[in-house]
C-alpha cells in the first residue's frame, strides 16, 4: 500500500500523472505479506487496516508503518471489502453479500448480515457498503434490489460483570430500513 500525501505529490510532479514506479518518492510504503483484498483508513487512531485474501485483518500505525494488531477472522467466504465504523470494523465477504461486524481489534464476529436470492445460489449477486458516521448507519446497496438498505448499528454500554471486570462495548445491527429507488444501485458515496 502506498499512503500518498496529495499536496506533496502535486508539488513534486506538477500535476502530471505519477507512474507507479515513482510512488515511493511521495508515499509511505506498507508491505503486506499476503495479497490484499481491501483497506480502509481509521482517522481517530491514525491507522490503516488491511484484509487479505486469507482473511487476515491487520492494523498499521501510519507514523511508523508497523502493524500493531493482526488476526485471522473466521468466515466461510473470501473477503471483498473492509469498512471502519464507530468502535468497530465491517468485513464484506462473498462479493459484498455477507457483512461481519467486529469490534476494533476484536477476534469475534458480533453480528452478521447475509443477502440471499431465494433458495438458489446467485454467483452474479454483489453488494456495496458505506458507513455514515453521523447516524451510525451502514448503508448497503445490492445489485438484485431496487433499493438502498440502512442498518443502524447499536452499541451496548460497558457493564460490570459479576466478577467486577469490564465486559466492554458490544455492537450489533439494531434496526433495518429499506428505501426503494428506481433501479438497483451498484456503487455510492456518502458525503460527510
Amino acid at each position: 500500500i502506498y499512503f500518498v500525501n496529495i499536496a506533496d505529490a502535486a508539488h513534486i510532479f506538477g500535476g502530471e500523472p505519477i507512474p507507479q514506479s515513482e510512488l515511493h518518492r511521495v508515499g509511505q510504503i506498507f508491505s503486506v505479506p499476503s495479497p490484499i483484498i481491501a483497506f480502509d483508513y481509521d482517522i481517530p487512531r491514525s491507522a490503516i487496516a488491511t484484509i487479505s485474501e486469507d482473511s487476515t485483518l491487520t492494523m498499521w500505525n501510519i507514523r511508523d508503518k508497523l502493524p500493531f494488531w493482526s488476526h485471522k477472522v473466521r468466515g466461510d467466504e473470501i473477503p471483498s471489502s473492509l469498512t471502519f465504523v464507530e468502535g468497530g470494523v465491517v468485513i464484506g465477504r462473498k462479493h459484498g453479500t455477507i457483512f461481519q461486524l467486529l469490534p476494533i481489534m476484536g477476534r469475534n464476529v458480533l453480528s452478521t448480515i447475509k443477502f440471499v436470492n431465494g433458495s438458489r445460489e446467485d454467483p452474479d449477486m454483489f453488494g456495496h457498503a458505506n458507513y455514515d458516521s453521523r447516524i451510525q448507519t451502514l448503508w448497503i446497496a445490492n445489485n438484485r434490489r431496487d433499493s438502498m438498505i440502512a442498518f443502524k448499528i447499536n452499541f451496548d454500554s460497558s457493564a460490570p460483570s459479576p466478577g467486577g471486570e469490564d465486559v466492554g462495548r458490544g455492537a450489533y445491527f439494531d434496526q433495518v430500513v429499506e428505501f426503494t429507488g428506481p433501479k438497483p444501485t451498484i456503487h455510492f458515496v456518502i458525503l460527510t
